[in-house]
């Protein structure tokens, strides 16, 4: 069975130190504490906008199989998640 952690090269990578889009993800959740109503609503699609970027270079450029998967599946959430703020909105 091929092993999901390894790339191209043999090596075995389960994570890295975050990339530019995570820490921008991080920033906009930390944005959210604050108490106002307009911030919480720049920190959600903040996040959401930068979560979706990152899922996107991973699934496409990830170093080996696992990366790709953890692309696919935060990308699939962070997609459910803005169709449910739609959804709530037409409601």
């Amino acid at each position: 069975m091929n092993n999901p952690f390894k790339t191209p090269q043999g090596k075995i990578v389960i994570g890295q130190f975050p990339n530019q889009p995570l820490w921008l993800a991080i920033f906009f959740y930390l944005l959210g504490f604050i108490k106002n109503d307009f911030l919480i609503s720049v920190s959600f699609w903040g996040v959401a906008i930068a979560m979706l970027y990152w899922s996107y270079l991973e699934l496409f450029y990830g170093v080996n199989n696992w990366r790709r998967f953890l692309g696919l599946s935060t990308g699939l959430y962070f997609l459910w998640k803005i169709v449910m703020v739609f959804i709530q909105l037409l409601v």
